[in-house]
């Protein structure tokens, strides 16, 4: 179904030690006509700065969010970067910075 929109609701701008998890997994909502979507999978990938995310693809809840387990950073100081990604809507990029 197109017309979706994704919203980062929780876990972006963080900083955390270089290959260490952030504090807070990064989620993000996922809208249908202002409507919380249930059931919608959600891809998230490290599009920068190297490190890990778990797991690579989540359903959104009941309340139309998708939310991963952790994110680690990669292993050199300086900025990361975490998309999320579904089919109908403009991806979510998330940032962190390893310290």
């Amino acid at each position: 179904m197109a017309g979706y929109t994704m919203v980062a609701v929780k876990g972006n701008g963080q900083s955390a030690r270089r290959g260490t998890r952030v504090v807070t997994p990064p989620a993000v909502l996922v809208l249908h006509h202002a409507r919380p979507v249930p059931d919608v999978q959600v891809t998230f990938k490290v599009s920068s700065g190297g490190g890990a995310v778990e797991p690579q693809s989540v359903p959104t809840n009941p309340q139309g969010v998708a939310q991963v387990t952790s994110w680690t950073l990669g292993p050199a100081v300086g900025p990361n970067e975490l998309t999320a990604a579904t089919p109908g809507a403009d991806s979510v990029l998330f940032t962190a910075t390893a310290t």
